[in-house]
């Protein structure tokens, strides 16, 4: 027996009260990491460590802020969208608070594991957030979450690693390289950020078009499982639907890795003329960026996500 319409107002406006809640102590939480991470790093670090921190400052503020407070509550109509917008945003600030915690110990190896945890601790948000109020467990949305938070681990692991090899260059050779190669990470780096998340916003509004055995079958095992699964249909649609952009992009990279096997030669084979990596880099460098940017471009003007690849998986 369906609810009567003073009951389904009463379990609305129960869902607002609490979504309420959970929006004032999402902004709490936002507004004390930023304070404390600017105060804890000033006072252990200086400004090299406000430097290294910037990229946890921004996942943990700004785009948090936008994607799970203004999208979230303001930009969208759609009660169960908006809640999942909610959810992108706690994806993100995870991620930023995890990246805070792994500069505890300087060591590549400790923030991945760290991120890593951070990562794959959203599925439970996500688990609550549908438990809590009542969001359809739907793969749509679920990848639309797990999307965002790659878009946060590659941001958080990947600019961290780089601001932290770029600020103690050891003479002007390194720093020159170093200067080159964090403009090329921080390009890719960002480029794939926008396309996870514009395909994350897409997936939301997608029908998958999928029979009910692949979905239970998408279902099933433990959380891992699910994160693995999720990132491999959602990255498989990003390759299918614009596969020219997808060449470009991979193009990039491969030039990129052919300037890295160039420099390892030149080194090795004229150690005397090390200097000569600088200009190759650099030319290498522009020409990795160009087409990744090129490609990035090509994948944000799509309007429509291709999911032949889950039909037929």
């Amino acid at each position: 027996m369906g609810l009567s319409v003073g009951d389904a107002l009463l379990v609305l406006d129960a869902r607002k009260e609490k979504l309420d809640k959970l929006d004032n102590a999402f902004l709490f939480i936002i507004s004390v990491l930023g304070l404390l991470v600017t105060i804890i790093q000033t006072f252990l670090s200086g400004i090299q460590g406000l430097i290294e921190a910037f990229p946890l400052l921004v996942l943990g503020i700004p785009i948090p802020f936008y994607i799970g407070y203004i999208r979230g509550t303001i930009s969208i109509s759609q009660i169960e969208k908006q809640i999942v917008e909610r959810i992108r945003g706690w994806a993100y600030l995870l991620v930023g608070i995890g990246g805070y915690f792994s500069l505890i110990w300087e060591n590549p190896l400790f923030y991945f594991a760290v991120l890593l945890i951070a990562l794959f601790s959203i599925h439970y948000i996500l688990k609550w957030f549908v438990n809590v109020f009542e969001v359809g467990d739907n793969l749509s949305y679920r990848y639309s979450v797990y999307g965002s938070g790659i878009s946060a681990f590659l941001l958080a692991f990947l600019t961290r690693l780089t601001v932290k090899t770029y600020v103690n260059p050891t003479s002007f050779l390194t720093f020159s390289v170093y200067t080159s190669t964090a403009i090329w990470i921080i390009t890719a780096v960002t480029s794939a950020v926008l396309i996870f998340e514009k395909a994350s916003r897409m997936v939301m509004n997608t029908q998958l078009g999928l029979t009910d055995i692949q979905i239970e079958r998408r279902k099933k095992g433990n959380f891992v499982d699910h994160f693995t699964a999720g990132i491999w249909d959602l990255a498989g649609m990003i390759i299918g639907t614009n596969k020219r952009a997808t060449i470009i992009w991979l193009l990039g990279l491969f030039v990129n890795l052919v300037s890295f096997f160039v420099q390892g030669i030149i080194t090795r084979s004229f150690p005397d003329e090390s200097w000569s990596i600088v200009p190759i880099a650099t030319i290498f460098n522009l020409a990795s960026m160009s087409l990744i940017i090129v490609g990035t471009i090509l994948f944000l003007k799509i309007s429509k996500l291709n999911v032949t690849f889950l039909q037929s998986s």
